[in-house]
């Protein structure tokens, strides 16, 4: 599907950022899991602005469909992509659900 540098640098950072989120936060004497699911979308074979997000975003599901701590590729032929990632935080802690609104599901656009 996907060949190149670009490639296995976005796939070894979304292992980094999924591993990384995925350790135990302790906030209040309380141990919090995150459990993220990372879809990878590529500029241009999967569109631009929000048809790469889009792309990301289903891939994200399919990621979570998986199981935890998983990332998956957006379907695509491009043979030079440019990465795009958008990191969904599956599961939060229902005290951080309560403390900060809009956490549920944060994107983040790198």
């Amino acid at each position: 599907m996907y060949a190149g540098s670009d490639c296995e640098a976005t796939v070894s950072l979304a292992k980094r950022l999924i591993r990384e989120i995925s350790e135990p936060y302790h906030l209040e004497a309380k141990s919090i899991v995150i459990n993220v699911s990372v879809g990878i979308a590529f500029a241009p074979a999967c569109g631009d602005g929000d048809e790469l997000m889009r792309a990301a975003d289903e891939a994200s599901y399919e990621a979570k469909r998986s199981g935890k701590g998983q990332y998956r590729l957006a379907k695509s032929q491009a043979l030079e992509p440019v990465p795009s990632l958008c990191v969904h935080a599956d599961a939060l802690n229902q005290k951080i659900r309560t403390r900060a609104s809009g956490c549920d599901q944060p994107d983040i656009l790198l």
